[in-house]
């Protein structure tokens, strides 16, 4: 066995669960959204493991050099001793997931990572340690599309990433501090923000708002939005984006709050999706 110091991101797909189940009851509009195609039926097994296979093509896409990957259903672990590279795994499989209609949650950890010598191709990785019982423990601390992390996750970053991709955030489940890894702020590669309403800040403020939109009207969500723990997930992960842009503009006020939001979010049309995001282009653009 290989054993070493190193970074672990456990990453699950939230609503899996009720959606197997049959808790959600998928229609013909769901498929359609995500392109899906179906010759006999639009069952939830057929949908999730059509988005399985859509989670896996992301996690494949993140694969690099000295990062380890290991898909496990509806969840995944990444690891390597390079904590930079699982940060920044993290941001492209968070940023990457939303923009195709999938919720994820995460939780990172540094510390003791424990794997075989040799892997069995044919039954996958498998990892384990305390850094991965840490990272799965972080996962749950909180609602939305977020990666909490352990306090001592930051410091092995190298100088390349900035503190400020780090914050504290109060934890809605118990109201305690946890600390967690801003994802949003960076839609191409984790560096120090631009000045405030700099034309560099609106091209990320964008991005964002984008998502929020997506998160808020499109119909890639309306299997999330049928459940109350589904639109508890969506208008927590809103909240904790939109918290995020007065980091790069101080003109327009695009916070909104959970408890602002949650009884809207099943209102699902691509029309009203993109109509929302041209608003919040124009308004952007004339900052």
């Amino acid at each position: 066995m290989n054993q070493y110091q190193g970074s672990v991101l456990y990453i699950d797909i939230l609503g899996i669960s009720a959606l197997t189940q049959g808790i959600i009851p998928i229609i013909e509009d769901d498929f359609k959204a995500h392109k899906f195609t179906s010759k006999k039926s639009y069952s939830e097994q057929l949908y999730c493991a059509k988005l399985l296979v859509l989670f896996r093509r992301i996690l494949k896409g993140a694969k690099q050099k000295n990062l380890q990957i290991a898909q496990l259903s509806d969840c995944a672990f990444i690891w390597s001793r390079n904590t930079d590279l699982v940060l920044n795994a993290a941001r492209e499989i968070m940023w990457e997931t939303i923009r195709n209609g999938i919720l994820c949650r995460g939780g990172m950890a540094y510390g003791e990572i424990v794997e075989p010598e040799k892997v069995n191709r044919q039954l996958g990785h498998f990892v384990c340690g305390k850094a991965v019982s840490n990272a799965v423990t972080l996962e749950s601390l909180g609602k939305g599309a977020r990666i909490f992390i352990d306090s001592s996750l930051p410091p092995e970053a190298s100088n390349k990433i900035p503190s400020q991709a780090f914050q504290g955030q109060k934890n809605p489940l118990d109201y305690s501090t946890v600390d967690e890894f801003l994802w949003w702020l960076y839609p191409e590669k984790i560096s120090t923000l631009p000045r405030i309403n700099s034309s560099e800040s609106k091209k990320i403020l964008l991005e964002i708002m984008d998502l929020v939109s997506s998160l808020k009207h499109s119909p890639k969500f309306r299997w999330n939005a049928f459940s109350s723990q589904g639109r508890t997930q969506l208008a927590a992960t809103i909240e904790s984006i939109s918290k995020c842009t007065t980091k790069l503009q101080n003109k327009i006020d695009y916070f909104f709050s959970k408890d602002e939001i949650i009884n809207s979010l099943t209102e699902r049309d691509d029309k009203k999706y993109r109509a929302i995001k041209e608003l919040y282009s124009n308004e952007i653009n004339d900052i």
